[in-house]
């Protein structure tokens, strides 16, 4: 009778610590690294719940399964090493509804809902602040147009179930999706996919840091759907009395937590090559070439592939999409992030002030001061004022050439943006930030005279 209770009082997962190390990671791979733990904590509580399985309430909260699902691909395979799964695509699987095995829990499935519903079974009692956050993602599967897109998924199985026979082609018996980019849209795309239930998402990520310094201002749209996800939870300062302010990396960790705990698989340090062709392809699926140490990511099989990686992207060559032009108001942004004062109360600032000619010799058309974890700072100066501050070297026939790292003189760079800082009342006590990575000030100039997007949102690729 007491068998699951005597296992919560003798468990030794210690799942409380484990997910508090998660929340707190600082890094991409210390994110990574702390999920391992965190998720293998969660498994061992499990297991031990499942061996003390009683008749007491708390056992039966923890056994209890969600009878709405469809039964799924529950064969045990670990997360971590996920193996090779060729054997999928063969017809004789395609015949098979379901593979049964007796496993109370599913706790080593690849499924990204079971494994999200079980490691809330571990969690949520663990630390009450997050409640909400599990709570928040559970009304996201629960909501209509999720529900609306299973639906659509249901009846296309029926068709194909029906046509089969007639057109004797082997049909993806599940929805395998391959991410390239683990910036906040390649990331908000994986949960996205989480949410419409894929049986597979893996996201694949050439660095293996983030170092995107700059502060976003969250438009409220930006606003309803982070609050919404839980990133409030896990940034207790986003969105509180008007803080709308939140920096790239710290909204890609958050985001990259949300995309684990939903069962997204993510791989550092792996550059998307191509995807592979086949001659006489009878797979449903695809596999991509990567330069990657992950041999799971290259025996990986997709059907849906989603390029966020970013400007220079491969995927757009290798398809044929076509860029159009988004010409921009002016021509040269440079950016710096200063360290914070925990004395000075100015958090929360965003100005965008329009100055004139002349201030400390430093002349720009407008500046954006954003203050969260650091003090970040954008301006647009002028070409003729960056040549006669010696900021730039040499004047250059083409924009690209005249800001290539060996035209630009950094130093001067430096004492440029802190006479900006002086101008924002950022005290000099603030000193530039250094990148973990680096070890160089934060501090960057861009060509903003032009943005690019494609030309068509998708495109549908069959080999018959």
């Amino acid at each position: 009778m007491l068998g699951g209770l005597n296992a919560l009082k003798t468990d030794t997962s210690n799942v409380k610590e484990k997910l508090i190390a998660f929340v707190e990671a600082d890094d991409f791979t210390e994110t990574l690294e702390a999920f391992q733990v965190y998720k293998q904590s969660c498994i061992d509580k499990l297991e031990k719940l499942k061996e003390g399985n009683g008749n007491n309430e708390v056992a039966n909260i923890f056994n209890k399964q969600n009878t709405t699902q469809p039964k799924k691909d529950n064969t045990p395979i670990d997360l971590s090493v996920p193996e090779d799964e060729s054997w999928r695509n063969l017809p004789e699987f395609i015949e098979i509804e379901e593979i049964i095995k007796e496993d109370t829990f599913n706790i080593k499935t690849k499924e990204p809902y079971i494994v999200y519903t079980n490691l809330k079974k571990a969690s949520i009692r663990s630390i009450p602040h997050l409640r909400p956050m599990w709570k928040g993602l559970d009304s996201h599967f629960e909501a209509e147009e999720y529900q609306k897109s299973a639906k659509v998924y249901d009846e296309f199985l029926k068709k194909r179930d029906e046509y089969r026979e007639d057109n004797k082609k082997i049909y993806p018996q599940e929805r395998n999706i391959l991410i390239i980019g683990a910036g906040p849209a390649g990331l908000r795309m994986a949960i996205e996919a989480a949410f419409l239930k894929f049986n597979n998402i893996v996201v694949a990520e050439k660095k293996n840091f983030f170092d995107r310094t700059e502060i976003l201002e969250a438009w409220p749209f930006d606003l309803i759907d982070l609050r919404d996800l839980g990133v409030r939870d896990l940034y207790t300062n986003f969105g509180v009395r008007g803080h709308d302010l939140i920096s790239t990396k710290r909204l890609q960790l958050c985001l990259l937590k949300l995309a684990l705990i939903l069962g997204v698989r993510v791989y550092p340090s792996s550059e998307y090559k191509y995807v592979n062709r086949f001659n006489n392809k009878k797979s449903p699926y695809y596999t991509a070439t990567f330069e990657t140490e992950y041999d799971e990511l290259k025996n990986y099989e997709f059907n849906v592939l989603v390029d966020a990686s970013g400007h220079n992207s491969n995927i757009m060559k290798e398809f044929n999409f076509e860029k159009e032009v988004i010409p921009g108001l002016h021509d040269i942004a440079i950016t710096a992030n200063f360290d914070t004062d925990n004395n000075i109360n100015n958090l929360n600032k965003a100005k965008y002030t329009p100055f004139n000619h002349g201030i400390c010799n430093v002349q720009f058309s407008n500046i954006i001061y954003n203050s969260d974890e650091t003090h970040f700072i954008l301006t647009t100066p002028d070409k003729e004022n960056l040549l006669d501050t010696g900021v730039l070297i040499e004047d250059k026939d083409s924009l690209d050439e005249l800001l290539e790292p060996e035209n630009v003189n950094y130093d001067i760079l430096a004492t440029y943006l802190r006479r900006v800082a002086d101008k924002c009342k950022i005290p000099a006590t603030c000193l530039l930030s250094i990148s973990n990575k680096t070890n160089k000030p934060c501090i960057g100039i861009y060509n903003i005279s032009e943005r690019h997007c494609a030309n068509k949102p998708s495109k549908f690729l069959a080999e018959v």
